[in-house]
């Protein structure tokens, strides 16, 4: 057993200390036996080594238990090669000495039987929280218990220097409002180490640091950062008072929010699915996003997939689809004589005909998919948040739904008001795929609610707007030539104009189903969303 100094920081390597300080007793020689290599030593509370004062008695230090090569001629120390753990800062002097965590896999024990826990990976999503938790691999997890009238958190997650941050909530909603506790860990600098801190949320606001300590909101915590790993632990007590707003864990629920950044707009959270009751342990807590990605799905179907689709055969294929009729109305409006050359539609005509019928169909699914995705994201906020992507969610909605009913209520082609509908049908149905596609480009990298599309969405969302956009250019330009070509009520000759749709329909179908898959977390994307995982 020898004693040696560590400066600690650059390229410094532990030196050997001889003599031996004052106060620092070696044991008798070490053991190495069956594979166990045995030490032990004695220290004084008092100690003074290479200029430092180490007071055992009333300062609290960190243990680090490691493992390296040494010289065994010269007795010069390498760098460990192995960290087992680095403890809390510790009371040496107490007779309660607790080490935990001492590994990283002393954060899973007794999950689901003495301890409540919540994993998420890289993502926060914790969807899968259950087979993150028995694989021991979750990329953050929070665990809480209770003893004595007091509530434990001991709570982790994989950080950087750039990026250490990590937070958790207790809020009366998802939404973290009217009001939150929050208490957020953190490197503080200098020699204060890792410690959690209490902040306050009101509504949508960033976190504010409570400045007067609260009586029992933090005690006993303690922290590290270390190869990777931030994690900090703290108890508080069954009723605190923060500004003002009570927060009963004995006889209350709350929503529970971890975090991976210092301000609630923060795309990298994931909220309990249900309220947590805290005096009871169950399984592991999941954060039921299948709300927020239905929500997402929905609206991506909607409007990248049938809206697209629909507006297109509306504008650029009416000839080609002259006798159905749906609801006692003619599917496009048409004369009441029948020319020769409609009863004469070739093989590619029938073919096409099939493929426009899906028009009035495509617009009603968009309405329905709209519907149906602002319900689940109104289920799973429970109320209508303010924000940029809402509203012009919102809108886009009401114009959507309003033109079916548009539709219904047409005049007839020679009635003289039929040009004051044509236009009114015209501008609310692009207005309603306008706002409705910019909202889709608006939820990537999204700060707001608690599921955002990553940039990489950008790949696919980009070349759906401009095959979109050309096959309009295209259809356009080839407006007049069929129109020369006409005989009849149906166009002939519609070889390239089938191209552009079936192309249109392709790409749009193809990059919203990615952009789903993207979602729903089978295409996996690094935490930064920038790249492909």
């Amino acid at each position: 057993t020898r004693a040696y100094f560590s400066p600690g920081t650059g390229s410094r390597r532990p030196y050997l200390l001889d003599p031996v300080p004052e106060g620092v007793h070696m044991g008798a020689e070490g053991r190495f036996v069956d594979g166990y290599l045995i030490c032990s030593f004695n220290q004084s509370f008092d100690t003074f080594v290479e200029g430092h004062s180490f007071n055992l008695g009333s300062e609290r230090y960190h243990l680090q238990i490691a493992a390296g090569e040494m010289n065994t001629t010269t007795e010069v120390m390498g760098f460990h090669h192995e960290r087992y753990s680095m403890s809390p800062r510790l009371n040496l002097t107490s007779a309660e000495l607790t080490l935990e965590p001492t590994t990283l896999d002393s954060f899973y024990e007794g999950c689901g039987v003495t301890a409540g826990c919540m994993g998420c990976n890289q993502a926060y999503s914790c969807s899968g929280s259950e087979s993150c938790i028995s694989s021991k691999n979750c990329a953050s997890m929070l665990r809480y218990s209770v003893a004595d009238g007091h509530y434990g958190f001991l709570f982790y997650r994989r950080a950087s220097s750039e990026d250490n941050w990590i937070s958790i909530a207790l809020s009366e909603n998802k939404g973290m409002g009217p009001s939150s506790s929050a208490t957020i860990c953190a490197p503080m600098g200098g020699d204060e180490g890792v410690r959690p801190q209490s902040y306050w949320i009101k509504g949508e606001e960033d976190p504010i640091p409570i400045e007067n300590e609260v009586e029992g909101l933090i005690e006993d915590s303690t922290g590290s950062f270390d190869d990777g790993l931030l994690w900090c632990s703290f108890s508080r007590d069954a009723i605190t008072t923060v500004e003002g707003k009570e927060f009963d864990l004995l006889n209350s629920k709350f929503f529970l929010t971890v975090s991976g950044a210092p301000s609630y707009h923060g795309p990298k959270k994931a909220v309990s699915g249900a309220p947590v009751d805290f005096n009871k342990i169950t399984g592991p807590l999941a954060d039921n996003k299948w709300k927020l990605e239905a929500h997402a799905i929905c609206m991506i179907l909607a409007w990248l997939g049938s809206a697209s689709c629909g507006i297109l055969t509306a504008r650029y294929y009416k000839k080609s689809w002259s006798e159905k009729e749906m609801c006692g109305k003619a599917i496009w409006d048409r004369k009441k004589k029948k020319t020769v050359a409609d009863q004469r539609r070739s093989a590619d005509h029938v073919l096409l005909e099939t493929l426009l019928q899906v028009h009035v169909a495509n617009m009603l699914a968009t309405v329905a998919l709209s519907v149906m995705g602002f319900a689940f994201i109104l289920s799973e906020l429970g109320e209508f948040e303010k924000g940029t992507h809402p509203i012009v969610g919102l809108i886009s909605l009401i114009l959507a739904f309003v033109q079916p009913f548009m539709a219904l209520a047409r005049c007839e082609p020679d009635h003289p008001k039929r040009p004051i509908f044509n236009w009114a049908h015209f501008i609310v149905g692009n207005s309603a795929h306008i706002l409705a596609v910019t909202n889709i480009f608006l939820a990537v990298d999204m700060e707001e609610g608690g599921l955002r599309l990553p940039t990489v969405s950008y790949y696919f969302l980009i070349p759906a707007v401009v095959v979109y956009v050309l096959a309009h250019l295209g259809l356009s330009v080839l407006a007049p030539r069929q129109a020369k070509k006409q005989n009849g009520g149906d166009n002939a000759g519609e070889k390239l104009r089938q191209g552009l749709l079936f192309l249109q329909i392709i790409v749009s179908w193809t990059m919203a189903l990615i952009l789903c898959l993207i979602i729903t977390g089978d295409l996996k994307v690094d935490p930064d969303g920038k790249k492909f995982a």
